[in-house]
Parts: C-alpha cells; sequence; structure tokens
C-alpha cells in the first residue's frame, strides 16, 4: 500500500484530514522522526482547525510533519528555524498551486462550524470525494519536500 493510499485508509477509518497525513507518515516513515508521538496531537486540526474552516488540516498534518524532521529542538537555533520555515512554505505553495485555497472553508465550500454546513459536507459526500484526494496529494507533496531535502541539503 502506497503512503498516499494509507492516508486515505486512516481517513476512512474515521481521522481527520490533519491525523491522516500525520499518522501516515508516523506509522510509514518512523526513521524521519527523532520522537514517537501519536495523532493526538493533530486532532484539534481538523475541519480548518477545530471546525472553524481556517487552515486545511492536511497542511497542518504536513506541517506537523516537516517539523518533525527537521524542527528545531533549541530555542536558539535561528537557522533551524528559518529551514523549517522555508519547507512549510513550499508545502503552502504548492498545495495553493494545486488546489487554489488554502482554508478547509474554501477547498470543502462548507461551514463546517455550523450544524448545516456539516451536514451539507456530509450529505454531499465531501470527505470522500474531495478530502481524501486533498490527503493523499498533501502526502505525496510532504514527500516530495522531505525527499527533495535529502538530494539537496
Amino acid at each position: 500500500m502506497s503512503l498516499e493510499q494509507e492516508a486515505v485508509r486512516h481517513s476512512e477509518d474515521g481521522y481527520n484530514c490533519a491525523e491522516s497525513v500525520l499518522l501516515t507518515f508516523l506509522n510509514s516513515w518512523s526513521e524521519y522522526f527523532r520522537i514517537g508521538t501519536t495523532s493526538a496531537v493533530a486532532t484539534a486540526f481538523g475541519g480548518g482547525m477545530g471546525r472553524m474552516g481556517y487552515t486545511c488540516g492536511a497542511i497542518s498534518g504536513g506541517l506537523m510533519v516537516i517539523g518533525l524532521d527537521i524542527g528545531r529542538t533549541d530555542g536558539k537555533d535561528n537557522d533551524g528555524k528559518k529551514e523549517a520555515y522555508s519547507e512549510a512554505r513550499k508545502l503552502f505553495e504548492r498545495f495553493q498551486k494545486r488546489w487554489g485555497a488554502l482554508t478547509c472553508r474554501e477547498l470543502t465550500q462548507c461551514d463546517l462550524s455550523t450544524e448545516e454546513g456539516y451536514n451539507r459536507y456530509r450529505e454531499l459526500n465531501i470527505h470522500e470525494t474531495k478530502c481524501a484526494e486533498i490527503i493523499k496529494e498533501t502526502v505525496a507533496m510532504v514527500m516530495t519536500i522531505l525527499e527533495e531535502r535529502k538530494r539537496d541539503p
């Protein structure tokens, strides 16, 4: 099973976008991470951060992966911070170019913070028809960013 397929499987198992992206890397690429963690750290990022419609959870999960891979562990490591920010910008730029938006509300065309918006999201199967593809492609984007970094340090 590819990482992209694993991410979709996690979403089908009920995990939100951020959890699905993060879990995929935690389960499959554990060599990238300096410390262990769980999907719990990503839970509140689903639905554009607590179903508020802000930054897509797949991006949030991808940023967590980038941070775990190259984030600083010393508050005075300004070079490490700059590098992580640079890689984060790559993810945002690629995502924006591909999907035309960065927010859950724009991507889903639903206000998940309301009962009406969430019901519309579920009735139209937006998770299955759009979010699963976004999750899958975000995993691929993050893999590419990490691989490019390894090739061109």
